[in-house]
């Protein structure tokens, strides 16, 4: 096969895709600039003395894609747009993860003490909260009160294609990856440290291609989420990102989504040490934004958001015409992450069928919109007051969205207005509050007598818990197998949540 020999300057500022092998010769420069890719058909050969960069900038990413095989070293500068931390993956396999830590131009952020770099990797062995451990600045191996050190940088070897960091510059910016490419499918097992607290099997991985990923259906029915649903736990087929403040799933009921290159993300496993796997193959360019991947007219959605005035989280409802139920749906309904129980936050359980498990999307189908009523499972100390707002997209003229207090006996409009409530006891779930979205207008009056909105499921192997019941009186239940053998009888004073043992 006929090589491309590159001895001069050469800057690919267009899009430009090459059929024969192409080799950068000693002295010469490949420049690939941001929404701009280069495709080589058969190999790629980068020679020691020459300089093969893609750069990416606050909008676009440049995208390398190499058919064949590559060899030598090639370099990608992956911005990073805030000084938040933010999951990064190096799009390369052989970048030194102490020669990044000290480079100046990744300008890593220090903890106050020095001890530590502001790169973190994952351990899901670790117990709730300390799952996070942290590289070491020279002569710092051992952690600080409340940090877990993840040992020296120094010593810590290569970056792992495919692994998701948790990284955080000092300064908006470049993270510089230089190393060799991946030649072939790159496999990542989740977890990569075996942890059974709280049936918790969550993993950090990353793109590991200086290329784009299709993420979910509507961007290609080669996705990433379709290949590796097999391994994900039921009810979490979702890709969740960090936005600063809370994780955030996407999945197919999402616009287009394409993994960047250098972007990272976690999934949870169904069990220890499963396989997520990157194809080779499904690499491509950074894509367009037109109607062969992106929806043509806006989804029907509600977005609840709750805020105690200093910080916001939000759950979402859509609505659509096929491929979903009030039940569970795997790639659509995507339960929220969890390290322990939260302080602070709202999701939703499932309209029917819950096993007490936390959405952080629910798609429910359009058709029924106003005849269901959602569970929200609220997160918060008590004294605290909490405001509910809410965003809608797309929904029909004169629907409204409503929110029912049980404890308060009370149910408000909140398409415009927010309801704002003050708890006198930490909430821990759902049975307090339920959403409604209705043309009527809805009174406290019109929901007396109705029950479909009491949940029961299991928490563990010797508990149920019955939510929903009107708090007042008290109430009976007995459980039967199903060959009729009375297994439980308990009385007990009815709460808005009841666990029975």
């Amino acid at each position: 096969m006929k090589k491309i020999m590159c001895f001069m300057f050469c800057a690919a500022i267009a899009n430009i895709a090459w059929s024969q092998d192409l080799h950068v010769a000693s002295g010469a420069s490949i420049y690939v600039s941001p929404k701009s890719f280069l495709h080589v058909e058969s190999n790629l050969d980068v020679n020691a003395s020459g300089s093969l960069l893609v750069k990416s900038d606050a909008t676009n990413s440049g995208a390398l894609v190499v058919k064949g095989n590559a060899t030598g070293a090639i370099t990608y500068a992956r911005y990073i747009p805030t000084t938040n931390w933010h999951f990064v993956s190096a799009p390369v396999t052989t970048q030194d993860i102490g020669t990044f830590a000290v480079d100046a131009a990744n300008d890593i952020k220090l903890n106050t003490a020095n001890t530590v770099y502001g790169i973190s990797i994952y351990n899901n062995s670790n117990t709730p909260t300390q799952r996070w451990m942290y590289y070491g600045t020279p002569g710092n191996p051992a952690p600080l009160p409340g940090q877990q050190n993840a040992g020296l940088a120094s010593t810590a070897g290569n970056f792992v294609n495919g692994k998701g960091y948790s990284n955080l510059r000092a300064s908006v910016g470049d993270y510089t990856f230089k190393g060799a490419m991946a030649n072939a499918d790159v496999n990542i097992t989740v977890p990569d440290a075996d942890g059974d607290a709280e049936n918790h099997h969550w993993g950090v991985v990353g793109n590991p291609y200086p290329s784009f990923l299709a993420g979910n259906t509507p961007a290609n029915a080669t996705n990433l989420l379709t290949h590796n649903t097999a391994m994900m736990k039921s009810g979490m087929v979702a890709l969740y990102f960090w936005d600063g403040a809370a994780y955030q799933a996407k999945n197919h009921s999402d616009p287009a989504l394409y993994i960047a290159p250098g972007q990272g993300f976690v999934v949870e496993a169904k069990e220890n040490g499963q396989t997520f796997t990157f194809p080779k193959a499904m690499q491509k360019p950074e894509e367009t934004a037109t109607t062969t991947f992106f929806r043509t007219t806006p989804m029907t959605s509600v977005t609840l958001f709750m805020s105690d005035g200093t910080k916001e989280r939000k759950t979402r409802l859509r609505y659509l015409e096929n491929n979903v139920t009030t039940g569970l749906d795997e790639g659509y309904d995507a339960g929220s992450y969890r390290d322990g129980t939260p302080s602070f936050s709202i999701d939703t359980h499932l309209v029917s069928n819950s096993t007490g498990m936390d959405f952080n999307i629910q798609c429910l189908p359009k058709a029924d919109l106003e005849t269901m009523v959602v569970p929200l499972a609220v997160y918060a100390n008590a004294n605290e007051t909490l405001s509910f707002r809410t965003e809608v997209e797309n929904l029909e003229a004169g629907i409204n969205v409503y929110i029912e207090d049980k404890v308060n006996n009370t149910i408000v409009k909140i398409n415009d207005t927010p309801f704002t409530v003050t708890v006198s006891e930490n909430q821990s779930g759902i049975g307090r509050f339920y959403l409604y979205t209705t043309q009527s207008v809805l009174s406290i009056d019109d929901l007396a007598g109705l029950d479909n909105n009491v949940s029961i499921y299991k928490t563990s192997n010797t508990t149920i818990r019955i939510a929903g019941l009107q708090a007042e009186g008290s109430t009976n239940v007995k459980l039967y197998t199903i060959s009729g053998k009375e297994v439980l009888s308990k009385s007990f004073k009815t709460k808005h949540i009841n666990d029975v043992q």
